[in-house]
């Protein structure tokens, strides 16, 4: 049961903040959603994700 909310949370919401990230870096000419990309777009969706809700929380604690 958590392998598979593991892998419906890794194949849909990381890999897309992952692919989203990779293509504003790359200004546009990132391709992804190859099978090798999978783990480097969860990766990099897990880290922006990470990255933006620190963010999101030192500004709430700042205010």
């Amino acid at each position: 049961m958590l392998e598979l909310l593991a892998k419906i949370i890794t194949d849909t919401g990381l890999q897309a903040v992952g692919w989203g990230a990779m293509k504003a870096v790359s200004f546009g000419r990132y391709r992804g959603f190859q099978p090798e990309d999978v783990v480097l777009e969860a990766t990099v969706g897990f880290i922006t994700l990470a990255v933006v809700g620190y963010g999101v929380y030192r500004w709430v604690l700042w205010i």
